[in-house]
């Protein structure tokens, strides 16, 4: 199974005209149009990205796509609400799943987070992603952080866990830089030329770089 899938129900805000209320059927519609965008942005990439493809796609008119969401950016909102609920699943997943200790559950977050960058159609998706984002709020940054908002919370509990005493402030710049490291590799090391020895070898490097960022000074 791929990490990154677009299945499942998830919560996430509409924009309905004024008094109205969203009902049952049109919950179903407004999720058909966020797995409906999904789509597009995975098979087809940013650039095919628009209301009125979507519309499209879905054999319905734009203003029936833009009562539910009356701009690209709400669109984007949701999807990026979307991909918050699947990695906090997820999450629940890897630390169900890792050695009960600080450093295993640090450890799971670490590897998770690595070999998740280095699935293809999660690889694919997010590159695709990434321009969308900058130019739906003009390049401020606001839509990337709030993509990346899950990943950091995660790991920084996860180093407050493993460095007692260190502020909520100092975890956060902590997690900064091992997401950085991390996301980092999803354009320099392609999955398409990596062998298995490689990616271990560089997995294990990962995994010690970010214990030695989120232990420096831990004594």
């Amino acid at each position: 199974m791929n990490q990154l899938e677009a299945g499942g129900t998830v919560d996430f805000d509409v924009t309905l005209p004024p008094g109205k209320r969203l009902t049952p059927t049109g919950r179903k519609t407004a999720e058909r149009i966020v797995e409906t965008a999904w789509e597009i942005l995975r098979t087809e990439g940013y650039e095919r990205f628009s209301m009125q493809g979507i519309a499209k796609r879905l054999g319905r008119r734009l203003s029936n796509v833009q009562y539910y969401f009356r701009t690209r950016e709400d669109l984007i909102r949701a999807i990026i609400r979307r991909i918050e609920e699947l990695y906090t699943r997820r999450y629940t997943d890897v630390l169900t799943r890792a050695e009960d200790s600080p450093e295993g559950r640090f450890r799971a977050v670490v590897v998770f987070n690595f070999e998740d960058i280095g699935d293809n159609d999660t690889r694919h998706f997010f590159i695709q992603l990434w321009p969308l984002l900058s130019t739906a709020d003009n390049y401020s940054g606001e839509l990337m952080q709030r993509l990346y908002m899950t990943q950091l919370e995660h790991l920084s509990r996860r180093i407050m866990e493993l460095v007692p005493g260190i502020t909520r402030e100092e975890a956060r710049v902590r997690a900064e830089i091992i997401a950085a490291l991390i996301e980092g590799l999803m354009v320099t090391a392609p999955a398409s030329v990596d062998t298995e020895e490689h990616r271990r070898r560089l997995r294990d490097s990962v995994v010690r770089a970010a214990f030695a960022i989120a232990t420096e000074g831990k004594e």
